[in-house]
């Protein structure tokens, strides 16, 4: 049996979500639609074309999938 799945961040020593210090992989997709959801960019399964402004005060951006 085969399982993959698409990671969207990898967040190194956070001290959210619980106690202590840890690492936080991102998946995306998810089917549960929380009205309070921190990360909605990740909420489909499919992958998708965005577009990350690079810096605040120029156009600069780039385009990346997730």
């Amino acid at each position: 049996m085969s399982v993959s799945a698409t990671i969207t961040n990898i967040s190194r020593g956070s001290l959210h979500d619980g106690p202590g210090v840890r690492t936080v992989v991102y998946f995306k997709g998810c089917g549960l639609s929380c009205k309070w959801c921190h990360n909605p960019e990740s909420l489909s399964f499919e992958k998708e074309k965005i577009n990350v402004n690079i810096c605040m005060d120029t156009d600069v951006n780039i385009d990346t999938d997730i």
